[in-house]
Parts: C-alpha cells; sequence; structure tokens
C-alpha cells in the first residue's frame, strides 16, 4: 500500500474514534437564587439631623416647615416602598423647664415632590413613597420634608425624636 493510501488510512481510523470511541457528554444543571433585595441610604452630601428653632410666639403657633430635610437613595432589584415611623411615642426632652409629654404627631412628614399631603407621625409604618427596581441615584432618590408645630402647650426645652425610614421589596 502507497504511503499516501496508508495516510488517509490512519486519518480516516483516527477520525472515526475520535467521533465514536472517544467522545462523552453530559449536563450540568446550575441553579442562582437572587432574593429580593433593597437598602437605603442618605445622599452623601445630606446632613443627618433636621433643626427646628422656634424663636418666636408666631413660629410656635403656625409651625415651621423644612423642605428637603433629607434626600435618600434607594438600590433594590424589584419595585420597592419606604415607610416611616416614630421610634418613640413622645420626644425625649431635656432642659429643667422641658415637658416629658410632647407627642410625635407634633412632627409630620411627606414625602419631597409635594405629591401628597402632610401624614401626622406615629409609632406605626406608613407609607411615604414607592419606586421601581434600579441602583442608586436619581431615579431612586427622593427628598423628605419635616413640619413641626408644637403651639404653646409644651414649655421651653429640647426635644429629640428619631425617625425610622424602612425599605423594602413591594
Amino acid at each position: 500500500m502507497p504511503i499516501r493510501n496508508m495516510k488517509k488510512l490512519l486519518i480516516t481510523i483516527f477520525s472515526l474514534l475520535g467521533s465514536y470511541g472517544a467522545m462523552g457528554q453530559t449536563s450540568h444543571q446550575v441553579v442562582i437564587h437572587i432574593p429580593k433585595s433593597t437598602a437605603i441610604r442618605l445622599k452623601p452630601s445630606t446632613i443627618e439631623t433636621t433643626d427646628f428653632n422656634f424663636n418666636t410666639v408666631e413660629k410656635l403657633n403656625s409651625g415651621i416647615t423644612r423642605y428637603s430635610a433629607g434626600t435618600y437613595e434607594i438600590r433594590a432589584n424589584d419595585q420597592w416602598v419606604v415607610t416611616a415611623k416614630a421610634m418613640s411615642p413622645f420626644f425625649t426632652n431635656s432642659g429643667t423647664s422641658s415637658s416629658v409629654d410632647m407627642p410625635c404627631s407634633v412632627l409630620e412628614i411627606q414625602e419631597g415632590n409635594l405629591s401628597s399631603d402632610f401624614a401626622t407621625m406615629t409609632v406605626a409604618e406608613q407609607t411615604i413613597v414607592s419606586g421601581n427596581s434600579g441602583d442608586f441615584g436619581e431615579q431612586n432618590e427622593f427628598n423628605i420634608n419635616y413640619k413641626a408645630n408644637p403651639g404653646l402647650s409644651y414649655g421651653p426645652g429640647i426635644y429629640v425624636m428619631n425617625v425610622l425610614l424602612t425599605v423594602s421589596a413591594n
């Protein structure tokens, strides 16, 4: 047999062995679990404390509104909702003439685009704003407005209350 034909025969044999004898397949299933994920943060340039200075009787009677008191950003992989609640039914007081019974309802909260009315703060969660999935940034950014109106029923002093904002998948 000439060498040329021998080469063809060997190539054919190796090809057949490669196609039939040396091949095997299997499959492996890969499962990726992605739970609903949400995060809320103060926009980095936001001050963490909102201060109300009632330095006149007129302000005590009419209240003070702080627009854009806090700017928040959301990161979520699903639709989300933000709720707010007072961490205590009463403000913590300090000062010798301060009152121990200033209720959280002295403070009202509103989402910053003014599309809703102010809501009176309570210790129960109340929806403030909702949105769609996305990363931190303008499409998932909102402001909070606060209005405080203590009136003349509470003594002079410093009153502090924490407001809890919670983001969750909707």
